[in-house]
């Protein structure tokens, strides 16, 4: 459905900019640290270069549920902006996720978990800033589930079945 219709309002608030480039500098950084962190010999301190920006990243989404928490209004939200949230981020998600997990399938047998927990956290800042960019909603509480919750689930999922989803990809041989 395209750009969301007041993207020129929002960009001119400070907190949206910024939650939207912590996002996005998240995903380079968590990306870029799954990167170096795979190569042999390189130290797994690499695996926190996105710290920062994550924190700047959830501080933000913590100010907006502060803030506009009754921005969702008394009839609550409809299912079908919630159906278009959801669209949205498995458009985003499942094609970079796919993508991340076919470029680290070799070389995250080093540190199989770490690596592709850093991995899904640049999917989930990525799906972040694409959710704030066409998602016309200033649905905070949503925007918190559906974001941080996915995080957590691929985190956790990518934690307990990491080693396995890379030996899959790349078979031993």
């Amino acid at each position: 459905h395209g750009v969301r219709p007041d993207l020129m309002v929002k960009l001119r608030q400070p907190t949206f900019v910024v939650g939207v480039a912590a996002a996005l500098i998240t995903a380079v950084l968590a990306s870029t640290a799954s990167f170096i962190a795979s190569v042999p010999g390189r130290s797994r301190l690499w695996l926190w270069l996105p710290a920062p920006a994550v924190v700047v990243w959830m501080s933000t989404i913590g100010y907006g549920c502060l803030t506009d928490w009754v921005s969702i209004g008394p009839n609550g939200m409809s299912p079908g902006e919630t159906a278009r949230c959801f669209a949205t981020l498995a458009i985003t998600g499942i094609p970079l996720s796919l993508a991340m997990l076919l470029m680290l399938r070799y070389v995250a047998r080093l540190a199989p978990t770490a690596i592709v927990m850093t991995g899904s956290l640049a999917v989930a800042a990525m799906t972040s800033a694409a959710l704030s960019l066409f998602h016309p909603l200033d649905a905070t509480v949503m925007i918190v589930m559906w974001n941080v919750g996915v995080a957590v689930v691929l985190m956790v999922f990518s934690g307990l079945y990491g080693r396995r989803l890379s030996g899959w990809v790349a078979p031993k041989g």
